[in-house]
């Protein structure tokens, strides 16, 4: 059975991870050149990593990559949703809202949430 990535491009459909790498590197405002320095690789291997010519990246590119964007590596290979590492502020966050039930409607109403 093939891995499916799990997020969902604005449009709806599975963004895969060159379409990541090419929105991460324009957010970035920075050119295949600039990426390619830095990772260690021809701006010719970016392309063909944001085009889906290449989909078997290396895990230590995929680990670079990650560095680079400030992005799990898991999220770069769609087995989560979210970009960003929790920090350690936010995982104690989400584990106290957890722990008190008889809050959780008045935080989201705090917030806006449905």
């Amino acid at each position: 059975m093939a891995y499916k990535p799990c997020k969902l491009h604005k449009r709806g459909y599975i963004m895969t991870i060159g379409e990541k790498l090419l929105r991460l590197r324009t957010r970035e405002q920075k050119t295949r050149e600039d990426v390619a320095k830095i990772i260690g690789v021809s701006p010719q291997a970016i392309y063909k990593y944001e085009t889906g010519i290449i989909t078997n990246i290396p895990l230590g590119r995929i680990a670079a990559f990650s560095r680079l964007y400030n992005v799990t590596p898991s999220y770069l290979m769609g087995w989560e949703d979210y970009p960003l590492p929790l920090s350690e502020k936010e995982k104690s966050l989400i584990l106290s809202y957890r722990a008190h039930p008889e809050i959780q409607d008045a935080v989201k109403k705090l917030l806006g949430i449905e």
